[in-house]
């Protein structure tokens, strides 16, 4: 695996933690 790919992996999963927080948070649903 390249470095690049892996930051993009782990760029996208930021967003999504971030994005699920605010989800959850707004609708009441958490993991």
């Amino acid at each position: 695996m390249r470095w690049k790919t892996i930051l993009s992996i782990q760029k996208r999963m930021d967003l999504f933690n971030r994005w699920l927080k605010e989800y959850g948070h707004s609708s009441g649903f958490l993991i």
